[in-house]
């Protein structure tokens, strides 16, 4: 796996809290309009799972935290390689909700589905986009299993559903490439200020010909001290 600018995994940090939460809702949301068709023990199982998946997710961004922290690359990349294995499991189990409805709810129940996920993938470009690879293996890891069961337990009428389907997986893939371009541009244009930044103080507090510390930077601690002392 190629190296993943550290700004890159803190925005996935920083939003998969969020990504969980709504991801819970969105669970139970499904679970309340689906309850009188699929088997309690089933749905309550399979609730059950996505909450166990979001525990391991938010353990996912603590380990994450961690090695970044330490600048342990090696758990880093073994780290990002659980976050992949997460979300492969995430999308089999909105993979097993459509089987489900198609299999216990009566028509047009499996379009609400549909849409359920549709809006979880691209809810997944805004907070996920950070870890490209990882978003695309996410994106397939979904899509394609919903439109193999749109075309075997669907209608006639879901073609057409289809067709929009399959326009919006290039739509979606640009629109999270183009949100990791912008925070990559972002990033560079950040890191490019704080070098400046710190070139500009170094010409300011050090001499050019001898490379030690000048006049203006042995006042402004002189300065510092002395408030630190009058204050005490």
């Amino acid at each position: 796996m190629s190296t993943i600018h550290p700004k890159l995994i803190k925005i996935v940090i920083d939003q998969t809290p969020r990504a969980m939460i709504a991801m819970l809702i969105v669970s139970s949301a499904y679970s309340i309009i689906f309850f009188r068709y699929i088997p309690t023990i089933t749905l309550s199982i399979w609730f059950s799972l996505q909450i166990l998946l979001a525990l391991f997710r938010f353990h996912n961004i603590k380990m994450f935290k961690k090695y970044l922290t330490s600048k342990y690359s090696i758990g880093i990349k073994n780290n990002r390689s659980l976050f992949i294995a997460l979300n492969l499991f995430q999308a089999l189990m909105w993979t097993i909700s459509s089987i489900l409805v198609s299999i216990y709810a009566p028509q047009p129940f499996e379009l609400v589905s549909f849409i359920m996920i549709i809006g979880i993938i691209t809810a997944a470009a805004l907070s996920m986009s950070s870890l490209y690879t990882a978003y695309l293996t996410f994106f397939f890891a979904m899509i394609i299993p919903q439109l193999i069961i749109m075309l075997y337990y669907g209608q006639h009428q879901h073609l057409g559903i289809i067709i929009l389907t399959i326009i919006y997986i290039p739509a979606t893939i640009l629109l999270s490439k183009a949100i990791l371009n912008s925070r990559l541009s972002s990033i560079e244009a950040h890191d490019y200020l704080e070098d400046k930044t710190d070139e500009l103080y170094k010409l300011s507090t050090l001499d050019s010909l001898t490379n030690i510390y000048n006049r203006g930077y042995f006042f402004a601690v002189s300065q510092d001290i002395i408030s630190i002392t009058t204050r005490e």
